[in-house]
């Protein structure tokens, strides 16, 4: 799949769950500056609750946190922003 379909699916789902916009690239602008949106993150991955674990000397963590606000974080650490939509599709 190429960034432009996976752009194209994710805004598709992001509108299906309630995203309204009139997005249209400023000139200069990235489209970055859409799927890094907090109005774009919490219509494409819902504002329910994620759980996720972390480990340190042999214990185990569980933590809550809202889907979007989860998934925004780990996006922007990602190389290719795209590719971690692409597994949400």
């Amino acid at each position: 799949m190429t960034n432009e379909d996976i752009l194209k699916q994710a805004i598709k789902k992001a509108k299906e769950n309630g995203w309204e916009t009139n997005w249209i690239l400023p000139e200069g602008d990235t489209i970055y500056s859409v799927i890094f949106s907090h109005s774009f993150a919490k219509a494409f991955w819902g504002e329910g609750e994620t759980e996720y674990k972390t480990y340190s000397m042999e214990k185990e963590y569980l933590y809550f946190q809202i889907a979007w606000q989860y998934h925004l974080q780990r996006m922007v650490l990602e190389k290719e922003p795209l590719k971690y939509l692409a597994k949400y599709l």
